[in-house]
């Protein structure tokens, strides 16, 4: 009966402590000694393992006594232990980041929950699916189960649970990029924790407000938004109020302080006391986390490593900055590292060589930044970035290296004119030798005298040879450096549009025929999602090469800023497009009126295909500015056609694109391309002497023998219908083709 007391009352004491962020190991190993202690009384072991697993003693002890707990209840037939049991292995499994087995341990929690009418026990179940699926990346479905969670609670009337749930839904707009959303959502959280006086919870909720307020910064693909960085410091000012002992909620304030600080040193370029004021402050955040994680041995430290190599760029220390950089470049490179601390540690190289001048490395790292971040942003923003903070600092290398660029040009020029000039020399001095041997030949009392001229003329030969060999080896190696330009041009456009892993995120199953003519291409084709609607954009520039290329990023960046109004707009294709070529127009300085009073316009613009989708609905909504859309369903291919005008300014009368509504069904398979396939000649006869275009009725037919085929299969048969078709001919212009499975 002593006994009995005793396990009571130290459950109650394990209970009133359970919200404190260090458990008591010296209460959990009590009740682990009366544990051995009891034989047959099976509901007070039960209770006692259920105490311990809920402290998580550590993620093995947690594990261990779930299991315990779950066999327990099982001999008792106690569904509510059972459930609780169930819940703790899932948060094992998730700590462990062995996610899938998580997730079965909550689904099975959640059934056995409400097989006995336990809301509490779904609502955290719920809560704890949401953040697996955040942890796979998966945050439509995350979003899905923290809303009923949240539902649960506010069933339950549990104020604390509310809250943070909001919150958790704030951050997952965040990682969606749906910055609004995530905005208001953790105001929300603000007022609630704030009314229940939830201090732990407050400042987490002030921080994930900065935070999203410094990553927005960092991802603007236009002109750096300083406001943004207003907002973040008024946001950690009020957070720097709340007094709190959760270690591990000052240790994420610490580093995101530490990253605002630099970001404001950096922006408004502090210099004399205000830098080493700023210095300070950094390296005393720094110092601050690391001494966190090493009292709750439960944090990652890299973001302090990134923040001290940024701590040493801004103090000029570049000696201390290189060596870290590199090891955290090593993490990348051979380690999990996640999303946030990869584009940090890019930025932070970006920083670093951007102070020493090394443009191409700084441009280098920039470039790897947005493609890591994949949307958006316009690489070009990371170039003029990248161009704009070096010329704040060092307008005189600037202009030196301006100069420098203008001066190679020259060089290539003038290389040019020599090379021609020196071919023509060649030849005619080759005329002269040979009319000399001629005149050897008739005139035999000169042949002394015109030996030595015609030695004369070889040498003067050999001389201008030399020169020309020179002139070719300087021409080769602009041409290199060219090469290398457009190589690196060919990156950055890339890098802007959909990776597999992004395409396969928004539609599992498509494929993509993606033929530059000239390394950096006019094409392109585009990917997003924005809520409940998913977005495939196929487009053809006007020209190739760079003048297309310049044309696309332009393209990109506009559908980019475009994507999330598909919500305001009801998924409203022919609305974007509207929008698209008004602010296309804009930029290019294109105008009816100029155009209509003869003067000279910019005739640039973009021929595109647009479709979204509304995942809820299965309509999707289609515009068409001349490229159409093929549609294969029940086994029929059908087209959509398109409006006859461009994105750009248009010589007919202006209207507004048609709106084209469609019924879907899974299985359904969308068809886009650009014109170089169906404008590609092909030689039709072995002597190659006649030709003709490949042409749009054959891709049709080609398009509907191959739509009830594999995916797979499709893209090697068009791939191999082009190579065939040109048989030697050059390619003409640049080929896309996007396909979508539904």
């Amino acid at each position: 009966m002593k006994h009995i007391v005793l396990i009571l009352i130290l459950i109650i004491s394990v209970s009133a402590r359970a919200s404190a962020q260090d458990k008591d190991d010296a209460y959990l190993d009590s009740l682990v000694s009366l544990y051995s202690q009891l034989d047959n009384n099976a509901l007070v072991k039960l209770r006692i393992c259920d105490k311990i697993a809920e402290g998580h003693y550590n993620v093995d002890s947690t594990f261990v006594w779930a299991e315990r707990q779950l066999h327990l209840a099982k001999l008792q037939n106690n569904a509510y232990y059972e459930a609780k049991a169930w819940g703790y292995k899932g948060w094992a499994f998730s700590y462990r980041d062995d996610y899938a087995s998580a997730i079965q341990c909550n689904f099975r929690a959640i059934i056995i929950a409400d097989s006995i009418g336990n809301q509490k026990i779904k609502a955290k179940n719920y809560e704890m699916l949401g953040n697996n699926y955040s942890y796979l990346s998966n945050y439509k479905q995350s979003y899905i189960y923290y809303d009923i969670a949240l539902q649960l609670f506010e069933e339950l009337g549990d104020p604390e649970y509310i809250a943070r749930c909001t919150s958790l839904m704030a951050q997952n707009c965040f990682y969606q990029k749906m910055y609004r959303q995530a905005e208001e959502m953790y105001y929300k959280a603000i007022a609630l924790d704030s009314a229940n006086n939830n201090t732990d919870d407050l400042l987490d909720d002030y921080d994930g407000l900065a935070t999203l307020y410094i990553v927005q910064y960092k991802h603007t693909s236009s002109e750096k938004n300083t406001s943004l960085i207003a907002k973040a410091r008024q946001a950690i000012n009020k957070a720097n109020t709340i007094k709190t002992d959760f270690l591990y909620s000052r240790y994420q304030l610490l580093g995101t302080k530490a990253d605002l600080i630099f970001q404001e040193a950096t922006i408004y370029d502090y210099q004399g006391e205000q830098l080493q004021s700023a210095l300070d402050t950094m390296w005393q955040c720094i110092n601050e986390g690391y001494a966190i994680i090493e009292k709750i041995q439960n944090g990652e430290k890299i973001q302090f490593d990134i923040q001290k190599a940024n701590y040493y760029t801004l103090g000029k220390q570049y000696d201390k900055a290189k060596p870290l950089l590199d090891s955290l470049q090593a993490r990348i490179d051979s380690s999990f590292v996640n999303t946030d601390c990869t584009e940090n540690i890019y930025l932070a190289h970006d920083r670093y060589y951007t102070a020493l001048n090394d443009y191409k490395n700084a441009y280098y790292y920039k470039s790897k930044f947005y493609e890591h971040v994949n949307s958006q942003a316009s690489i070009d923003y990371a170039i003029m970035t990248t161009q704009e903070m070096a010329q704040a600092k060092f307008d005189d290398e600037m202009q030196q290296h301006r100069e420098r660029e203008q001066l190679r040009a020259r060089i290539i020029q003038i290389a040019s004119v020599a090379l021609i000039l020196g071919v023509l020399i060649a030849v005619f001095e080759v005329l002269r030798t040979r009319r000399h041997y001629r005149e050897l030949n008739e005139k035999n009392e000169t042949l002394q005298q015109q030996k030595s001229e015609i030695i004369s003329q070889q040498e003067e030969i050999l001389t201008q040879r030399d020169k020309l060999a020179k002139q070719n080896e300087e021409i080769s190696s602009q041409n290199l450096q060219i090469k290398d330009s457009i190589g690196y041009a060919s990156l950055i456009q890339r890098s802007v549009m959909p990776d597999d892993a992004m395409m396969q995120q928004i539609f599992s199953d498509y494929y993509v025929i993606y033929r530059p003519l000239n390394i950096v291409a006019g094409d392109f084709y585009w990917a997003d999602s924005v809520g409940k609607y998913k977005m495939a954009v196929c487009a053809d520039s006007t020209g190739h090469g760079v003048p297309g290329a310049f044309v696309s990023m332009l393209g990109i960046t506009l559908l980019n800023d475009l994507a999330p109004s598909v919500i305001e707009n009801n998924g409203s294709a022919s609305l974007i497009l509207n929008q698209m070529r008004r602010r296309l127009m804009s930029a290019l300085g294109q105008s009816k009126e100029k155009y209509d009073r003869g003067e000279k316009v910019n005739m640039d613009g973009i021929d595109l295909a647009l479709v979204i989708i509304d995942t809820e609905t299965d309509t999707l909504h289609y515009a068409g500015a001349y490229r159409p859309l093929w549609i294969y369903s029940n086994g029929t291919l059908t087209e959509i056609k398109h409006d006859k005008m461009p994105i750009g300014i248009y010589v007919g009368d202006f209207k507004d694109f048609n709106e084209k509504t469609v019924s879907i069904h899974k299985g359904d398979a969308l068809y886009m391309f650009s014109d170089g396939i169906t404008d590609q000649f092909g030689y039709i006869d072995d002597a190659h002497s006649k030709y003709k275009h490949f042409s749009i009725k054959r891709l049709f037919k080609l398009v509907g023998d191959l739509a009830p085929l594999p995916f797979p299969t499709q893209h090697a048969a068009i791939n191999n219908a082009i190579d065939s078709w040109q048989n030697g001919y050059q390619q003409l212009d640049d080929i896309t083709f996007l396909a979508i499975k539904l």
